[in-house]
């Protein structure tokens, strides 16, 4: 079999088992890079080049990229409009030590970071090995959320390495953080078409301004791409890999008083697509030519992302006090030609749904010059529930085997980080994060007997702590370069 794609990569790893990593950066080097192109050498060749500040949030707190000992690629607005990319599954073709390994337009997305994967299996009870976050609120559910679409984001980072101090569970290879454009004191807008092949196309809006002046703004943003497909299906007649993705955001911001800050906001995602189908080179379901299948039932891949949060930023005597509380629900509706050719022998079919409610509350702050540090606590919940039936063929007679599952998770962290910089050029990196997990199964299987045996409801329970450390040093060589080694540990609950 060979499978319709892009870029197809032979190497697929993941853990399917409560993991810890740990990482250790020697000798890391944090410096800016630059491609200087010069109209006029002569003119230029004593000019001093000098970059634009990049700010991140990698560490819960706003730092110039080149004071994070951390391994990490920032991208800005401008980068993302420059390089054309669309959602994060293009932009990771840029980063370094980060491949997707999914399918182009399936609802099934794949990342895989230093080896590790976001999603090894298509499996309710498998975590993600790296956390994708919106805004400071995790998407739970990575396998149908990590994803996201770029319409109106202002910074994207990748971390790689375990981020378990500051960002918890699930991030044992990395984090995925990402940043959306806050609404803006003055009106402004803009309105994107574009066109590509198989008459696919994207359209993008933007529009923020004041609501109620100096104290009320506001945001609204839509997306929309379609395209069609590019491999021709012999046995329907159909051309399948095509995409509907759709989506949007509304954000208010209030700003009641100068030291406080409330933001909500609210988030839909659609995707809808004929999934490539693998393509069979010889014996049964063999389709001659390149670009083409022969399943009678094309894979589809349907999901949806919704969600609301609420953020506050109060500026209090010493620091800043945030909370974040969010919820969010996905989906994910799959259809897959398990024979792969064109008799209805094997056809699955799988159904699933995800909620969550996360709560943040943290305080970042100074103690003179020589010390910053954020401290603060974590609640998250989760509910998942997935049905797959397959409707097998079995000599005239159709046998229906059904497995439904629910996992309902319950994790709760207290976590700590600082810098302390102990002499001129040097700064120590410590902190840990506390974290324990409930999790409640109820598993199901019903069958006819004749392939595996019906199972009655099974319940089961897990209870699990971690203790996830982080320690660095490093050493400000210069303005342009700095030196770090750091070791971490992440936490996988499953």
């Amino acid at each position: 079999m060979k499978l319709h794609k892009k870029k197809l990569s032979s190497k697929i790893e993941g853990i399917t088992k409560k993991s810890v990593l740990k990482s250790l950066m020697i000798a890391g080097i944090s410096m800016p890079v630059m491609n200087p192109a010069m109209a006029n050498a002569n003119e230029e060749a004593s000019a001093i080049l000098k970059l634009e500040e990049i700010i991140v949030t990698a560490r819960k707190r706003e730092e110039s990229i080149q004071e994070v000992p951390i391994s990490i690629t920032a991208f800005s607005e401008k980068d993302i409009a420059d390089s054309g990319v669309l959602d994060v599954r293009q932009l990771a073709e840029s980063v370094p030590n980060v491949v997707f390994t999914g399918i182009d337009n399936s609802s099934v997305t794949i990342f895989t970071v230093r080896g590790v994967q976001t999603q090894s299996r298509a499996n309710i009870g498998f975590e993600s090995g790296v956390g994708t976050y919106v805004d400071g609120v995790v998407m739970g559910r990575a396998l149908t959320s990590a994803n996201q679409d770029f319409f109106d984001v202002e910074r994207v980072e990748f971390l790689r390495g375990p981020q378990g101090t500051l960002f918890g569970k699930n991030s044992i290879a990395g984090a995925i953080n990402i940043t959306t454009k806050r609404p803006t004191e003055e009106f402004t807008g803009s309105v994107g078409v574009s066109l590509s092949d198989y008459d696919g196309y994207q359209t993008q809006m933007y529009l923020s301004g004041p609501l109620v002046e100096g104290a009320l703004y506001g945001s609204v943003s839509a997306y929309k791409r379609k395209r069609d497909g590019y491999i021709e299906n012999i046995t329907t007649g159909d051309e399948d890999a095509n995409e509907d993705v759709s989506g949007g955001r509304i954000k208010l911001l209030y700003t009641p008083t100068d030291n406080l800050e409330i933001t909500l906001a609210a988030d839909t995602q659609t995707g809808d697509a004929i999934v490539a189908s693998p393509q069979a080179i010889s014996g049964y379901g063999f389709a001659p030519g390149e670009y083409k299948t022969s399943v009678d039932l094309p894979s589809s891949g349907a999901r949806t992302n919704d969600g609301a949060s609420l953020t506050v930023n109060w500026d209090v005597s010493g620091g800043t006090l945030t909370s974040i509380s969010a919820y969010r629900e996905s989906s994910r509706n799959r259809t897959n030609d398990t024979d792969v050719g064109p008799l209805p022998a094997i056809a699955t079919f799988v159904d699933d749904n995800q909620h969550q409610v996360s709560q943040e509350v943290r305080f970042s702050s100074e103690v003179g010059d020589t010390f910053r540090y954020v401290v603060g606590a974590y609640y998250f919940e989760q509910d998942n529930y997935s049905t797959l039936t397959s409707n097998v063929d079995f000599f005239g007679f159709l046998l229906s085997p059904n497995l439904n599952g629910t996992i309902e998770s319950e994790s709760r962290a207290v976590f700590f980080n600082a810098d302390w910089d102990f002499a001129e050029d040097w700064t120590l990196t410590f902190g840990a994060r506390y974290n324990e997990e409930d999790k409640d199964l109820d598993y199901e299987q019903t069958t006819l007997g004749l392939l595996a045996p019906t199972l009655p409801s099974e319940k089961d329970q897990f209870s699990d702590s971690d203790f996830s450390p982080t320690l660095g040093i490093s050493y400000n060589l210069s303005n342009d370069v700095n030196l770090y080694a750091i070791a971490s540990r992440g936490y996988k609950s499953g």
